[in-house]
């Protein structure tokens, strides 16, 4: 398990609780190795592969970082913004089992954060920006084995913006999946935070007029 705790001097810092031990495990960040004053956070682990964000300095952007837990996070780790410009921002939050591909977002040419999906081994840029569903940001939350991706993404409803959930598939650009489920009733889908090798996919929206957050699973079949 991964996430982030709080060190001594009041700075997040990434961490992994290993089965053999109760406490966890300092895995550092994108500077130095010895200053603990450099923020990080753990969002995502599959195997020995975790992925989060890293300020790069203490004073530094953070930054999406791929790490393995047993040489924990490095300087080369690092894998960028979807531009080149080192101030922007990034932050992974999962990785699939196949290809070790990752997901999260990222300041784009725009100036505004896109959804990204990057393969193993490569760099972020802009041939991995996922676009939008028409508005100026989304961010990616998941993805299964066969790189379907789900997140959230700001929709234009006249002049209004309005977060929506969405699905990517290979080939076909985002998609806003209130427009793709069947009897969908009076539900408005905000954001898919979840979709499995089967194509089950979960997230929050809101039901009639209510304003209450509400929990939702949809099936493929």
């Amino acid at each position: 398990m991964v996430g982030y705790s709080q060190n001594n001097s009041g700075v997040h810092r990434a961490v992994v609780w290993l089965s053999a031990s109760t406490t966890p495990t300092d895995l550092g960040s994108l500077g130095s190795p010895v200053d603990l004053t450099i923020p990080s956070e753990a969002y995502g682990i599959l195997g020995n592969l975790v992925v989060g964000r890293s300020k790069t300095s203490a004073t530094g952007s953070y930054h999406a970082f791929r790490s393995d837990i047993i040489g924990k996070i490095q300087p080369e780790d690092d894998l960028g913004t979807l531009t080149t410009n080192p101030s922007h921002t990034s932050q992974a939050y999962a990785l699939n089992s196949i290809a070790a591909a990752l997901v999260g977002y990222s300041t784009a040419l725009s100036g505004d954060d896109h959804a990204f999906i990057i393969p193993f081994g490569s760099q972020l840029g802009p041939v991995w920006d996922l676009g939008t569903l028409g508005a100026y940001s989304s961010t990616a939350y998941s993805l299964n084995q066969y790189g379907q991706v789900v997140g959230t993404s700001l929709r234009y409803f006249g002049e209004d913006p309005q977060s929506r959930a969405f699905i990517c598939r290979h080939g076909i650009a985002m998609q806003d999946l209130n427009d793709l489920v069947y009897n969908l009733g009076d539900w408005r889908l905000r954001s898919a935070t979840g979709i499995s090798d089967e194509g089950y996919i979960c997230g929050w929206g809101y039901k009639g007029a209510s304003s209450t957050p509400r929990a939702f699973v949809l099936s493929p079949y």
